[in-house]
């Protein structure tokens, strides 16, 4: 189905009580709705309003003296109040998911059966109006913190994964040094008419494996200082 199709499809008819069909697009404007409010929302988001004119909606934001109300509205009345209350339409067209999402500046709730649209939401994960219960915002801080506290664990987990997987990668290239630079040791012992053991080519390898070291080090420390006195001049 198209997404026009949808936007079409969207409204459900309504029955006028004589046999005959009303578009619930006309309840919304025989309700006092202007046409021009209605045509700054979104075609799919109307028609999501209009299939719902017998549910119940809650407005949730704050007060001039920053307390929460809550405010019981009708879908003929929600473009409306929200217009009053500053709201702007939902500039970006919604995804089928998006519909109920009918202003920029709150959020969505349904829970119960109410549609809730708030600006004063909970600082929790799901943004719950501020007018739900006590009890229900508590829970869903709950629930929130529990979710961040397994994202931090699982995270830890994680890091120590890799830190202990970037140990034995280092850990076998060393080896491998060792190991190769014990055979050139060998090779060169041999070749100087003084062979020696494996255990002796390792020992050395070993000493000279951290003499390069810190003779990397040493040449590294003088180029970042000449970089740092030349970015002072």
């Amino acid at each position: 189905m198209s997404a026009s199709d949808k936007q079409v499809g969207c409204a459900l008819d309504m029955p006028t009580g004589r046999g005959q069909v009303r578009d619930p697009l006309e309840a919304l404007i025989a309700g006092g709705i202007p046409i021009r409010t209605l045509l700054g929302h979104h075609l799919c988001s109307i028609d999501w309003l209009a299939a719902r004119l017998d549910q119940k909606f809650r407005l949730c934001y704050y007060g001039e003296d920053g307390e929460v109300v809550t405010e019981a509205v009708s879908a003929v009345s929600l473009l409306t109040r929200g217009k009053e209350l500053g709201w702007r339409p939902l500039e970006d067209e919604p995804t089928e998911l998006g519909w109920p999402e009918l202003f920029e500046d709150t959020t969505h709730h349904e829970r119960g059966g109410v549609h809730w649209y708030s600006t004063a939401v909970s600082d929790t994960d799901g943004m719950l109006p501020l007018g739900l219960p006590k009890s229900v915002i508590e829970a869903d801080r709950r629930a929130s913190e529990a979710r961040a506290k397994k994202a931090q664990a699982r995270l830890k987990r994680e890091k120590q994964a890799e830190a202990r997987k970037a140990a034995a990668e280092a850990k076998a290239v060393a080896q491998r040094n060792i190991e190769r630079v014990t055979k050139s040791q060998q090779r060169e012992a041999a070749k100087a008419g003084k062979p020696i053991s494996v255990a002796t080519a390792r020992r050395r390898a070993r000493a000279w494996i951290r003499q390069w070291e810190k003779d990397v080090a040493t040449v590294m420390k003088r180029f970042t200082d000449s970089q740092e006195g030349n970015h002072g001049q």
